[in-house]
């Protein structure tokens, strides 16, 4: 495992009575004016009211920065998932956690796997061993997740040239040995580069570069992408048809060969197995948010 010691080039790195901080260069003074590189600087702005943050477990801040032709950056704020998440929500035993992901956002870049600009990782001390953590991005304006895109987009031309091209994404990712610990819908961008449509993965925290990844990995990624796009069918109205699955499948494979049929059957055996025990877990956590579709309640609530 890589130290947030060990040097990353075009990054600086910053500890304090305050925190740890990675940031690139160029950024620090603008970060710095900010507050973003001091402690509890965010936590009081979200008090006196924060503007451009979208609130929800998990939504980034979106913060102007001086000086930069209107540049913006995302500060994403790291939160537990499951049962954690209602006891220390922000708070992390772990130091290295945002450190962890910049590195790897980094090192796909290399790769030329399409992501965000990453420029800077910061864990604030909050408590003796305790930290919160943030990932700060540039801002890729007018970018959609894919989910947003597929229901906002009229155009069955645009959506199947956008979910083949997520395919290829996809496939690049997992051809650099990159195991995804959280792909779905919302961690797949959509963006506009002049005339033609961008696809960019993003949030890799907890994700890997592993030696090799196997078949077993590769399909758990696509059932686990399969699992929420039915989950939004059923949910959110997603009229995802087979042509268009066929597009994505077809930006995967690149042909429909004996490994796209062996893989595609044994993605439909694992959702055989777990999906009844997923839908579920939708139906309690429905019932306990009171969210009937995205970003609606129900009218009980």
């Amino acid at each position: 495992m890589v130290s947030i010691s060990e040097p990353l080039p075009g990054f600086i790195r910053i500890e304090d009575r305050n925190g740890l901080f990675l940031v690139r260069e160029e950024y620090r003074i603008p970060l710095e004016e900010l507050g973003l590189l001091g402690r509890g600087n965010l936590w009081v702005r979200e008090k006196e009211g924060p503007g451009t943050l979208r609130a929800g477990r998990g939504r980034p801040w979106i913060l102007p920065l001086d000086g930069r032709d209107g540049e913006r950056v995302v500060v994403r704020v790291y939160h537990h998932g499951g049962a954690l998440r209602w006891f220390s929500r922000t708070l992390f035993l772990d130091k290295e956690r945002s450190f962890r992901e910049l590195r790897l956002l980094e090192r796909i870049a290399q790769m030329g796997v399409p992501t965000l600009k990453v420029v800077g990782a910061l864990a604030w001390k909050v408590l003796p061993g305790f930290y919160r953590h943030a990932l700060v991005t540039v801002e890729e304006k007018g970018a959609r997740d894919l989910l947003t895109f597929l229901l906002e987009e009229e155009s069955p031309a645009e959506r199947r040239e956008v979910l083949e091209e997520a395919g290829r994404v996809v496939r690049r990712l997992h051809d650099f040995h990159v195991a995804h610990a959280d792909l779905h819908p919302g961690n797949i961008l959509v963006t506009r580069e002049g005339a033609r449509r961008r696809v960019l993965i993003i949030d890799l925290d907890q994700s890997e570069i592993r030696p090799v990844l196997d078949r077993a990995a590769r399909v758990r990624g696509l059932a686990r992408l399969e699992r929420f796009l039915r989950k939004l069918s059923e949910r959110e109205g997603l009229d995802l048809g087979r042509m268009e699955r066929a597009r994505f499948l077809k930006g995967y494979y690149g042909k429909f060969g004996e490994e796209a049929r062996q893989e595609l059957s044994l993605v439909e055996r694992r959702l055989a197995r777990h999906l009844p025990w997923h839908r579920g877990v939708w139906a309690v956590e429905a019932f306990l948010t009171g969210k009937t579709g995205r970003g609606r309640r129900s009218p009980a609530c």
